[in-house]
């Protein structure tokens, strides 16, 4: 897994700061579907 963008961070603080409870499963899942979006997007571009 590459590192965590700027971005993924401010919009996963986005996504639990207005929230008082937040399961660390949803952040988890979150920041894999972002990833295997990023990669497949990389991947199309060298097709």
């Amino acid at each position: 897994m590459d590192f965590l963008t700027v971005q993924d961070v401010k919009v996963i603080l986005e996504l639990i700061l207005p929230r008082k409870h937040y399961r660390d499963n949803d952040i988890v899942k979150f920041v894999n579907e972002r990833y295997n979006s990023r990669h497949r997007a990389k991947m199309y571009h060298y097709k």
